[in-house]
């Protein structure tokens, strides 16, 4: 049994670090670490492993910490597959407040409810700072909503 749980662990991390080709070979693994090794700064270094960490990480190191967070365009049922992007988002930001509604978010099964902004002022009457939007493409619009606390 521990022999089998031992081939499937190395299976899923091999699968990982080699992608499709199977598991890297040593010179594939040295060069990587050759450019992780480069890279000083802790940000940079995530680029090259995850991009979207790299980009909450910066995110995170650009906002004053008691900065409070509206994240754009999560709410309703057409939105469950994006929440990731929230979670993620909750995550790396904390401790800020990370809201995605005016209002109490109510969650049902794979999606939120909740009070929608109608627009930046809005936010800033609620005492916000940072409105973030999801781009078409995927980026994601950074406004600031005053100046910040």
């Amino acid at each position: 049994m521990t022999l089998a749980m031992g081939a499937l662990a190395l299976g899923l991390v091999s699968a990982q670090l080699g992608g499709r080709g199977g598991p890297p070979t040593l010179p594939t693994l040295d060069r990587r670490v050759a450019t992780l090794r480069a890279a000083n700064d802790p940000i940079a270094r995530e680029a090259l492993c995850n991009p979207s960490s790299a980009y909450a990480r910066n995110l995170d190191r650009t906002l004053p910490p008691h900065s409070r967070v509206f994240l754009a365009g999560m709410l309703g049922e057409e939105n469950g597959p994006r929440l990731g992007v929230y979670y993620f988002l909750r995550n790396y930001l904390f401790p800020r407040d990370v809201a995605i509604s005016r209002g109490k978010a109510i969650f049902h099964e794979g999606w939120f409810e909740g009070l929608p902004a109608s627009g930046p002022d809005e936010l800033r009457a609620d005492g916000f700072d940072v409105l973030l939007e999801i781009e078409p493409d995927g980026s994601i619009r950074v406004t600031p909503l005053g100046p910040p606390r």
